[in-house]
């Protein structure tokens, strides 16, 4: 067996979610500090949006960290592995 995949846009989705929570934001909270409305931020904490480099390093500053920490943290999840499926097919 190969090394473990993992879809990273879902991770980071999942952890910017959770982060969210910890810190007991609403989803119109980090929207708004995102600069965005409710239904776009939506699209990124659900997976449906993928985040770039801009929008991860202004949630990591809303969670008072470094944009390398908020993706360490995605990368050590385990409910985020990519079977072969839309990352995999994205790299080609």
């Amino acid at each position: 067996m190969g090394p473990r995949r993992q879809d990273i846009n879902l991770a980071i989705s999942k952890t910017v979610a959770s982060l969210r929570e910890e810190h007991g934001l609403t989803q119109k909270d980090m929207a708004k500090r995102l600069g965005l409305t409710v239904s776009p931020y939506n699209r990124f904490e659900y997976n449906q949006a993928k985040w770039t480099a801009e929008r991860m390093r202004t949630a990591a500053e809303v969670f008072g960290m470094e944009t390398s920490e908020l993706v360490k943290l995605a990368e050590a999840r385990t409910d985020c592995d990519d079977p072969g499926g839309e990352a995999w097919m994205e790299a080609l």
